[in-house]
């Protein structure tokens, strides 16, 4: 089957035929295009390679997980094929950056997280003048990421 060609077109069946149906209509094509029956005919090339068409067409649909495969479609690029280089090279690199951020954040988490825990640890312990002091640096942080997210970009 050459690229491009519908197995259902090459079979002549409908896209919701069943397994049987396929069937049939796969041995109805080997028997027409089977090269026993094209000795001595110049076409014989022709009918091998339609027969070859077949095969593929056939082989591709009686498998229901290929054919689940063939029936959902290609899984969409998120880069079309069109796209300029410089567009492609910048989906790649994102894909890096997000790899690597990953990576930072599994391992400098734990020691980050530890001089915090004790920070919070010291406000909490210190009475009711230490949890003021750690509200209101929670509030600043919390401001100040609100007003980041809402800054429009660059």
């Amino acid at each position: 089957m050459h690229d491009g060609a519908d197995p259902y077109e090459v079979l002549g069946v409908a896209r919701g035929a069943t397994p049987a149906e396929i069937r049939r209509a796969y041995l109805a094509l080997v028997e027409r295009y089977h090269p026993d029956r094209h000795d001595g005919n110049p076409l014989r090339g022709l009918a091998e390679q339609r027969l070859a068409e077949v095969n593929a067409a056939y082989e591709l649909l009686s498998d229901p997980r290929r054919r689940a495969r063939h029936d959902a479609g290609p899984a969409p690029d998120p880069v079309p094929a069109g796209a300029p280089a410089d567009a492609r090279r910048e989906a790649a690199w994102r894909w890096v950056r997000r790899a690597l951020l990953l990576v930072a954040v599994v391992v400098l988490a734990p020691v980050l997280l530890r001089p915090l825990i004790a920070l919070v640890r010291l406000l909490v312990h210190s009475g009711p003048a230490g949890i003021a002091l750690g509200a209101v640096a929670v509030a600043l942080l919390a401001a100040w990421l609100w007003r980041r997210r809402a800054r429009p970009p660059v």
